[in-house]
């Protein structure tokens, strides 16, 4: 097995210090969903731009903390309750 001898940031998400980023997970364009749990923020990163949106915010008293795309498109959230209020 070969070893990767060094890393490169292929992005940067501002804003995220107070944050817990979760749910990695790719769509067949190859972009990069992820959840900000604390925040409630749903970010899309274009992995050959770098450029990362925020797509949805979920509404207050909701802690998104899982992603996954269906074959068909849809994308699919998990929000157990508010991070910021209850803690994991």
């Amino acid at each position: 097995m070969e070893r990767i001898q060094e890393a490169t940031i292929a992005f940067e998400v501002p804003d995220t210090q107070e944050d817990m980023l979760e749910g990695l997970c790719f769509d067949r364009q190859g972009n990069l969903y992820f959840v900000g749990a604390v925040s409630g923020l749903l970010f899309k990163a274009g992995v050959d731009t770098g450029e990362v949106k925020t797509i949805f915010t979920a509404p207050e008293g909701y802690g998104p903390t899982a992603i996954k795309i269906h074959q068909d498109g849809r994308l699919f959230v998990t929000c157990p309750g508010d991070l910021k209020k209850n803690g994991c």
